[in-house]
């Protein structure tokens, strides 16, 4: 994930912006359900975390 993914999380996924993989990824992680959300944590924190932390305001943490 670079700066500008990590500055641009809302029109990423609010107006569709981008095709290349991190952008398609916070879109997908935005529609993961819980189980499979934490299955994508696993492999990419950071990117889960700033998808998380934007829709929820708090940072991503797994209930176990």
């Amino acid at each position: 994930m670079n700066q500008f993914d990590k500055e641009n999380v809302k029109s990423i996924l609010l107006e569709g912006e981008g095709d290349w993989f991190t952008a398609n990824l916070f879109r997908l992680i935005a529609k993961a359900d819980y189980n499979n959300r934490a299955k994508l944590f696993n492999a990419f924190p950071d990117e889960v975390n700033a998808v998380h932390k934007y829709l929820t305001g708090k940072d991503y943490e797994v209930m176990v």
